[in-house]
């Protein structure tokens, strides 16, 4: 039942180049959620980085 439904759209959604819209939403969404997921830990890593400098600096050294 999905893979006709499936089917149905895939072939709704067919491109020139013999590629589906499907398969270029599917293409973006991953390269979406993939730079949110990158983006995510690099903004965790800032957080800690900066808690321990300011930590750091409320005790008093110098790192």
């Amino acid at each position: 039942m999905l893979k006709k439904l499936g089917n149905a759209l895939a072939s709704v959604l067919k491109d020139d180049s013999g590629q589906t819209m499907l398969e270029y939403i599917i293409i973006v969404a991953v390269v979406v959620l993939a730079g949110m997921a990158v983006f995510n830990i690099i903004s965790i890593y800032i957080k800690e980085r900066s808690i321990s400098i300011s930590s750091a600096l409320a005790e008093g050294r110098g790192d």
